[in-house]
């Protein structure tokens, strides 16, 4: 286990990560097992892996396949492309996906979520701001929408929608 690490460019293959405090990452993953603590910028390609994240500061990007992701909080998060994930998130300020195919997504709390999804389960426990989103044969269920929340603007066919409770939170 690293405990700080200033710059890095990873290749990872088969492999086992552990880093406490890192400034800026670039990874390239494939059937690795990766562990942040705190991460200021994150990109990476990844693939058959695992992801856990307790904090990225600034932003991430990241292109994955059958990833299995936890990430606990972080202001900009960006899929470009994701196919077959299983993720767990925490605080997302900003969360964009260019692509999102049958993906599951749990998250905790997301004040801005945009994207495109096909053949996705999303369940967002807590909506503070807005949700656009693309979707084909996908099932969203958003169990709090905040009085904050400005915008929800859901374009598709065949989705399934949930909402259960609006709160002055």
């Amino acid at each position: 286990r690293a405990r700080t690490v200033k710059d890095a460019n990873l290749l990872a293959r088969y492999s086992k990560l552990a880093i406490d405090e890192l400034d800026e990452l670039e990874l390239d993953g494939y059937e690795s097992e990766i562990e942040l603590e705190h991460v200021g910028q994150l990109k990476g390609t990844l693939k058959y892996g695992q992801l856990d994240i307790k904090e990225v500061k600034q932003e991430a990007s990241l292109t994955a396949y059958e990833l299995d992701g936890a990430i606990g909080r972080a202001g900009y998060l960006h899929f470009s492309d994701s196919k077959y994930g299983e993720y767990t998130l925490g605080t997302i300020d900003k969360l964009v996906l260019d692509q999102s195919y049958e993906d599951d997504m749990t998250i905790r709390e997301v004040a801005t979520l945009k994207g495109k999804t096909q053949y996705a389960e999303w369940v967002i426990n807590r909506l503070s701001s807005r949700l656009e989103l693309e979707g084909y044969e996908s099932d969203i269920e958003i169990e709090k929408i905040t009085e904050q929340t400005e915008q929800i603007v859901i374009d598709g066919k065949y989705n399934e929608l949930k909402m259960e409770e609006h709160t002055s939170e």
